[in-house]
């Protein structure tokens, strides 16, 4: 028999089987047409959690864990087993993925530009690295034409070496389908982004060059006009606007092929205050060394690199504790709200819809079909346990629980608790609570499920 090989994938999300699927196939060539969620096994000792998973095929072992970005980070992250993880920056991964289920019908700037951060902040820090790029779209692009703003992100993206995919049981190359080229220079760059229709009212992103005199000599300097705040709140005058953030970043790497002049940022938004304060916003780790500088305001330094991609999720927190509660759970999961993960659909009977990022949401939804009962959990750490029932309750809940009545109009709905607990043993402290303790996990990985 031969000797298993094994790897590493790292995840900020809950670990999907799509997700692995598809890098399974694309980096290491498996066929993987009867692969399902049951092949993800739980690493556990007893009732003891190892913060593993694993999932075995053919002569391949891989080995899946939890991570935490310490700058703008990827999903996924894939590592030869051998590589010492503790000691590892992330230079050395394989692949690196972004995954999302946002499509270009859905929203324009965030399904192409938004994401484009993480994958330039990866090869600012580590420009040697041989990872393989990937934007994997779980959802269908069905049309036989895209807006020119997909088609300009994705030609960012095709510049940037990132192979882009959509699909979740079968994959399409998006950059074949749509015919995208990669820019061979900045003049193509300027005329695909000055040349899309800008929304009325909007704050037009336009480049332009602009040459003058300085010591005898002809010196160019490259004007991109981009609003990098948000609204007239709390974010006005800060660094806020994701999705032109994200495209900002991709454009100035794009032109930093092909020329080393000045880029200044103009109409953004930006106070001074802004930059008299220590920067917090990870775009500056995406443009790191490039001249960048903004009109009418002093950068008065700039971030420097971090030394790591990464860090090993070891605690266990309430977001291991949802994760962990959505697989041991035979019911279906119809919703899930992980802390840090992507905000899934509601699946209803027919089919699925979105839920307004705005709505109070719970963190999980199970469906149970035979017992007609659909259970609401919302997850929580020990101190904050009252807070979770004040979430449960249904002044809290009622736009959320208004959907599942009009999708599952015969089914009794239950809610629970989800804890992260110093200790297992102090569980029963909390057996008179309005609403059970479905799951708790304690600090040391034991878990019970009630």
């Amino acid at each position: 028999m031969s000797e298993f090989k094994q790897y590493t994938i790292l995840t900020e999300e809950a670990p999907s089987i799509y997700d692995i699927k598809f890098i399974i196939e694309k980096v290491f060539k498996l066929d993987l047409d009867t692969i399902c969620n049951d092949d993800l096994k739980i690493v556990s000792i007893g009732n003891k959690f190892t913060g593993k998973w694993k999932l075995e095929i053919d002569n391949y072992i891989f080995n899946i864990q939890l991570f935490k970005g310490v700058t703008s980070c990827v999903d996924y992250i894939v590592f030869d087993g051998k590589i010492d993880l503790n000691n590892e920056s992330g230079e050395n991964a394989m692949c690196i993925l972004e995954s999302t289920k946002t499509c270009d019908k859905e929203s324009r700037n965030t399904s192409v530009y938004q994401r484009l951060t993480k994958f330039t902040t990866y090869f600012k820090m580590f420009p040697k690295s041989k990872a393989l790029q990937f934007m994997l779209y779980n959802a269908n692009w069905n049309s036989s034409t895209i807006t020119e703003t997909a088609k300009l992100g994705f030609r960012i993206m095709k510049t940037l070496g990132i192979n882009v995919y959509c699909g979740t049981h079968t994959y399409i190359n998006l950059l074949d389908k749509y015919n995208i080229k990669e820019f061979i220079n900045l003049d193509e760059i300027i005329t695909s982004k000055n040349s899309i229709r800008q929304k009325k009212g909007n704050t037009s992103v336009q480049i332009l060059i602009k040459n003058y005199i300085k010591d005898k000599k002809i010196i160019k300097n490259i004007y991109i006009s981009c609003k990098l705040d948000k609204g007239n709140g709390a974010s006005k005058g800060k660094m806020s606007h994701d999705p032109n953030i994200g495209l900002l970043s991709g454009l100035v790497n794009c032109i930093n092929k092909f020329s080393n002049d000045d880029i200044i940022v103009t109409e953004h938004g930006l106070d001074q205050t802004y930059f008299d304060k220590t920067r917090k916003s990870k775009f500056w780790h995406s443009v790191y060394s490039i001249n960048l500088d903004f009109h009418d305001v002093i950068v008065k330094s700039y971030p420097t690199l971090p030394k790591k991609y990464f860090m090993i999720e070891d605690n266990m927190t309430e977001k291991l504790s949802t994760i962990l509660f959505d697989y041991l759970n035979p019911e279906e999961t119809i919703f899930s709200n992980h802390s840090g993960c992507a905000l899934t659909n509601l699946k209803t009977i027919s089919g699925s819809i979105n839920i307004e990022k705005t709505m109070p949401r719970p963190d999980i939804v199970f469906f149970n079909k035979e017992n007609k009962t659909i259970t609401i959990v919302e997850g929580k750490i020990e101190k904050e346990i009252k807070q979770g029932i004040k979430q449960l309750e249904e002044d809290n809940l009622k736009r959320f629980i208004k959907l599942i009545n009009t999708h599952y109009p015969a089914y009794n709905i239950n809610r629970g608790l989800c804890i992260t607990i110093d200790s297992i043993t102090n569980i029963k402290k909390y057996i008179e609570l309005k609403y059970p303790i479905l799951f708790a996990l304690d600090k040391e990985g034991n878990y019970i499920i009630n």
